[in-house]
Formats: structure tokens, C-alpha cells, sequence
């Protein structure tokens, strides 16, 4: 049986792809070509009124997150415009860039769960 995507899900969709690639064509993070910091994408949730895009991504090294963030809100403006000369839509929703925490918590659970085996494993091989 076949998924049915709904309005919204579909809308989110062309947002992804439309800031991703601005993203990779119009964004450098960064002055110094010393510091590397990767930009990831990794949802789109427009609201039910298309009022409203918000943009989670993550970024590597942490460290960066609040400076990409800032500098990522600057741009929103700008990408807005051009998202909306590209898509037809009745509405061009606001984009507002977000820290996407629920990498950052699954990669913490990791390694609790990991460190969970290890205690585990020495238990059993005490015993």
C-alpha cells in the first residue's frame, strides 16, 4: 500500500531541498579558512498556517552552533525572497533556523547505553 504524503509534508520537503542548496551555494561559515565547521540540515516543520518555517540543522564542532545560528537568522531574509520567487505558493512562510537538539540527546543516549554494556559486562565477568 502506498503513503500518502499530505500538503504539509510536501511542503516541507521543497523547503528542505531549497535551503539546502542555498545552504551549500550561498553560506560561508566561517572568515577563517583555518576553522572548518560542517552544516547539516536535518528537519523542516512549517506550521499548519504556513505562517512559520522552522529550520533545524546541527552543526560540527559544537563549539559553532550559536555564531551559525545567528549568521544562518541574517541570511533568512534574503532565502525567503528567493524561496518564494521559486516555489508557488499562496504563502511564503517565515524561516527561523533552529539547533536541532535531538541529535545531540541521541548521541548522549549512546553513549549512557554503551557505557551501560560495559558496567554490564563487567559484572557478568566478575560473577
Amino acid at each position: 500500500m502506498k503513503k500518502s504524503f499530505n500538503r504539509l509534508d510536501r511542503i516541507n520537503s521543497l523547503l528542505y531541498r531549497e535551503v539546502a542548496a542555498l545552504l551549500l551555494k550561498d553560506f560561508v561559515p566561517s572568515e577563517s579558512p583555518k576553522q572548518e565547521v560542517l552544516t547539516n540540515l536535518s528537519r523542516v516543520e512549517t506550521t499548519p498556517d504556513l505562517k512559520e518555517a522552522k529550520i533545524f540543522f546541527t552543526v560540527f564542532p559544537e563549539t559553532a552552533e550559536n555564531k551559525i545560528k545567528t549568521l544562518l537568522n541574517k541570511k533568512a531574509a534574503g532565502w525567503q525572497k528567493i524561496i518564494g520567487l521559486r516555489l508557488s505558493l499562496k504563502r511564503k512562510p517565515k524561516l527561523k533556523f533552529m539547533v536541532d537538539a535531538g541529535m545531540k540527546n541521541a548521541i548522549k543516549v549512546e553513549k549512557i547505553l554503551s557505557q551501560i554494556e560495559k558496567e554490564k559486562e563487567k559484572f557478568v565477568s566478575n560473577a
